[in-house]
């Protein structure tokens, strides 16, 4: 429970940063276009393909197989936006991206799934509205609040903006050690090479938008989208196709090595920028 309301504070707070940061000049979606076709691929077909090939190469217990899978199919975590934030991104392109892979996880991540699966997953209806409402409520309504109260805080704007990112920073720590604690026994239990496969899923995530030549806010910003999954959504539909225990320790360790590795992914890109700019 505890971690469910941490993740709850870490996506609501992070959001309500990204809203305050988007700026209104910014939102052309002419411009955006190829970058949100750039996204579906990459989060809908190259990560879901390449963790796939991955999972069969190592010989990857189907259980476990199953959640590393999920997670590489769900994409855009409402937690992502910590993540642009840390990462000098591109903020106006990155809650549109958000909102919009966010809409395309109800149709691509069940679809995906079934086919790994090889079977029909059998969704009803109450599912589809769990997913739209979680959707809007956690990330869609903190960023349009965030949004508006631009105007309300005027001056004040950066300070709130500044407050809400290290309230969501701290429930990313607080996540990260509860889970690394409650964890840590079943983790000295699995097969190395479970771990490996999540170590490198995480790292593929990151980097794969590197082989595009793109201005590096944009570059930053597709890589935390594509790097931060929707760990409720794997785990909402790990419960509704009713995998076992293994399936959810996989998505618990995939989420612990994705939120430790993002935050030092998302640093060592600022870095590099920083970086770039001295040298220049």
């Amino acid at each position: 429970m505890l971690v469910k309301i941490l993740i709850l504070s870490l996506s609501v707070f992070s959001m309500l940063a990204l809203g305050l940061n988007i700026k209104k000049s910014e939102i052309q979606f002419q411009n955006h276009f190829k970058f949100l076709i750039l996204a579906l691929v990459l989060n809908f077909f190259v990560l879901p393909f390449f963790s796939f090939v991955l999972l069969q190469l190592l010989n990857i217990e189907k259980d476990f197989a199953s959640g590393l899978f999920l997670c590489a199919a769900s994409s855009a975590g409402a937690s992502s936006a910590l993540f642009l934030l840390r990462a000098n991104a591109d903020l106006t392109l990155g809650g549109i991206l958000s909102i919009f892979l966010n809409f395309s996880n109800a149709i691509f991540t069940p679809l995906i799934f079934s086919i790994y699966l090889e079977t029909s997953l059998n969704l009803e209806i109450q599912f589809f509205l769990k997913l739209f409402l979680t959707t809007f409520l956690v990330q869609i309504l903190p960023i349009l609040i965030g949004f508006v109260l631009q105007k309300i805080l005027a001056d004040k704007k950066n300070f709130y903006a500044t407050l809400f990112e290290k309230i969501s920073k701290f429930s990313l720590i607080a996540v990260i050690i509860i889970l690394a604690y409650q964890n840590f026994s079943e983790i000295l239990k699995i097969d190395f090479k479970i771990l490996l496969s999540a170590f490198m899923i995480v790292v593929f995530s990151s980097y794969i938008v590197f082989i595009f030549l793109l201005n590096h806010k944009i570059r930053n910003t597709i890589s935390m989208i594509t790097t931060i999954r929707s760990l409720s959504l794997a785990l909402l539909l790990a419960e509704t196709s009713n995998l076992n225990k293994n399936s959810i320790l996989s998505i618990l360790i995939y989420g612990l090595f994705m939120f430790s590795l993002g935050l030092v992914i998302s640093k060592w890109i600022r870095l590099q920028k920083n970086s770039e700019v001295n040298h220049v």
